[in-house]
């Protein structure tokens, strides 16, 4: 009974010693992976300290990352607050000689958050050992978006660009209720009702059957297009008479071909034309010759002629009245027509009397000058 005590005791013991050294294990690896991630050193050489004065670090913390071109050379030793701002001390594993140019900056580390230390060395001379460092105060991101949301948004309504925008909007709105409405040509292609649809669809078939005889080569643009060249001869000898006709007058043949030539003796004519008539209209309206003093503003001659004109109706009207001599010769009942009618048919018959007379005459005039 008491073997079988010690040979239980002995297994559970190792059983034991098993467990604990795997956990021993397991721990030791967790210390080395936080080293290691950490990025801290159990043995390195010793460090150098710096101490870099910001007026606030943004969320720096113990243990954050220094970087000098990229590369990790340090962590962030202390913060200490003071009056002037933040004391930050930094333990770097090399030591960084500053120029005067020099940039300190705290900056993100990674867009889910994290800080880090930036350190740009500079140009120029370098500077003391004692000389004071000062740090650019951190960008806040955050903070930004918010600055430039607000600028955008003093931006937008100082432009009017979002009256302008809900304007655009209540636009839309508007005509796209009345797209659902049904209203306008557009708003009738979405509706229900197909009337426009099938005019549509008429004027379709009339483009077809419009295709159709110009296919067939109806129609003028028909027998443009046809296989049959008749029209097409007939515009070719038209072109071919237009050609002839630009010859005749690039050769300056007729009238027109003159007036275009090169010679300029029908232009030479044409301006002395013009000459004339414009000295001719000159003298008229200068009131010379007859014409010219009928259409001067000077109206003598308008006068006068009135007064022929009268004259000539008081004259005219004496003589079909049968005033005057001339009005009774004029006159079928005046007395003196009647008698001036039988002179003449007195003298008329002593003009034949004479007329037959006048051979016995001549011949008594031959026989009495013999003797």
């Amino acid at each position: 009974m008491a073997k079988k005590d010690n040979g239980y005791s002995n297994r559970e013991l190792t059983r034991e010693m098993i467990v604990g050294t795997f956990i021993g294990s397991v721990f030791l690896v967790l210390v080395v992976f936080t080293i290691v991630v950490s990025g801290s050193k159990l043995f390195s050489g010793g460090t150098h300290r710096l101490q870099v004065h910001f007026e606030k670090v943004g969320g720096l913390r113990r243990h954050d990352s220094v970087l000098v071109r990229g590369v990790p050379i340090g962590k962030v030793k202390r913060l200490k607050l003071n009056e002037q701002g933040v004391q930050v001390e930094l333990a770097l594993e090399e030591p960084l000689r500053l120029r005067q140019d020099y940039r300190i900056k705290v900056m993100n580390a990674s867009l889910l958050g994290g800080m880090q230390l930036i350190i740009d060395e500079g140009h120029g001379e370098p500077l003391p050992e004692d000389a004071r460092l000062d740090g650019l105060p951190p960008d806040n991101v955050i903070e930004d978006f918010g600055s430039l949301v607000r600028d955008v948004r003093e931006s937008l309504n100082a432009g009017g660009i979002l009256a302008n925008l809900q304007k655009a909007v209540e636009d839309i709105a508007t005509v796209t209720g009345r797209l659902r409405r049904g209203e306008g040509t557009l708003g009738r292609l979405l509706s229900a009702d197909d009337t426009l649809y099938q005019d549509l669809q008429a004027t379709l078939a009339n483009i077809r059957a419009v295709t159709e005889r110009v296919e067939r080569g109806e129609g003028m643009l028909g027998k443009l297009l046809a296989a049959d060249d008749t029209v097409y001869n007939d515009l070719q000898q038209t072109i071919a008479s237009l050609r002839a006709v630009s010859g005749r007058l690039e050769r300056g043949e007729g009238t027109l071909g003159r007036l275009l030539s090169a010679d300029d003796t029908v232009y030479r004519d044409l301006a002395d034309t013009i000459a004339n008539l414009k000295t001719v209209t000159g003298r008229l309206e200068a009131g010379e010759g007859t014409l010219g003093k009928l259409l001067a503003a000077d109206d003598t001659v308008y006068r006068d002629l009135a007064d022929t004109i009268a004259n000539l109706k008081t004259v005219t009207g004496r003589l079909e009245a049968g005033e005057g001599l001339l009005g009774q010769l004029m006159s079928d009942k005046s007395p003196i027509g009647t008698e001036f009618e039988g002179l003449l048919k007195d003298g008329r018959d002593m003009v034949d009397d004479m007329r037959e007379a006048s051979p016995i005459s001549t011949f008594t005039s031959i026989f009495f000058g013999v003797f």
